[in-house]
């Protein structure tokens, strides 16, 4: 115990700002924390005890986050947009935001605490977003799910660990109305392969994919990250990372040795930044 308020206390000290985050720790201790509402200027969301709303307290409203400013380059008013992994929804109502009433912006969370905090914040909202709580799989069923209080880090996890049960679908299943997706983000936790095993179909009529890639989260699902690559260079996407706010082209053994975010684009003519700036402009 001791040692963990130390850790605590070290934490705090190392934050810009110190008595926001031990504030935080009183309001989430107390629960007072879901009554404070985190106002981020184009959407809002509820001081829920969780990792991402946490973070938002603590660093300050104003602050943008690097995945709401991508989303910003890669979306346009009447998209179609995806989340899967949409947590308490903070890229989903980003994406609403730009996509517009004219738009579509769905988010898929798999757990259900988790779910009722983006339901409730999509009514805090008042945004007209489609919600689906349902784990995304390579087939239909059940999946087991983690259920730590870090709720960033929840996953798919081995039956015999514990944890809950989830219901599964794939995107081929859950997606099966949709007629074309401009962007689809994935954020699983190293579950990304077996999401895409199960679009198939989507994928075929999916513009632009944005996802986390980490060869410590693939390894323990049984892939690398070249062969999350190569799974969307069979379906005709290129694949990039961004680097001083320029998108280039990834070699097909590259190594997600830190927790990045990758963009695969569909059919992409020109490989450069420029092209991909084009390319997210001009599907319609």
């Amino acid at each position: 115990m001791a040692f963990n308020i130390l850790a605590n206390l070290r934490a705090g000290f190392r934050r810009a700002d110190p008595l926001r985050y031990f504030a935080a720790k009183v309001l989430v201790k107390t629960g007072l924390c879901v009554h404070i509402i985190i106002d981020r200027g184009y959407y809002k969301l509820r001081f829920f005890p969780s990792g991402v709303t946490g973070e938002m307290f603590i660093d300050g409203s104003s602050r943008l986050r690097e995945d709401e400013q991508t989303l910003f380059t890669l979306l346009n008013k009447g998209d179609i947009y995806v989340d899967v992994g949409a947590n308490v929804g903070s890229l989903l109502f980003t994406a609403k935001h730009i996509v517009g009433a004219t738009g579509v912006a769905i988010g898929v969370e798999p757990h259900p605490r988790i779910f009722g905090y983006l339901r409730s914040n999509a009514q805090l909202n008042n945004a007209d977003v489609i919600l689906y709580n349902v784990a995304i799989g390579s087939k239909i069923g059940h999946l087991a799910f983690s259920d730590s209080v870090t709720d960033e880090i929840n996953a798919v996890q081995p039956e015999n660990a514990g944890g809950l049960s989830v219901e599964a679908q794939t995107l081929d299943s859950l997606l099966c109305g949709v007629e074309k997706i401009d962007l689809l983000k994935i954020d699983v936790e190293g579950y990304e392969l077996e999401v895409l095993k199960g679009a198939s179909s989507v994928l075929d009529r999916t513009r632009m994919i944005y996802f986390e890639s980490w060869i410590k989260h693939s390894e323990s699902f049984g892939y690398t990250t070249a062969d999350l690559i190569a799974s969307l260079q069979e379906k005709s996407f290129s694949v990039f990372k961004r680097e001083r706010d320029e998108w280039s082209e990834i070699d097909t053994d590259h190594v997600s040795r830190n927790c990045e975010n990758l963009l695969a684009v569909r059919d992409l003519p020109l490989r450069n930044s420029s092209s991909i700036d084009q390319a997210s402009r001009s599907y319609s």
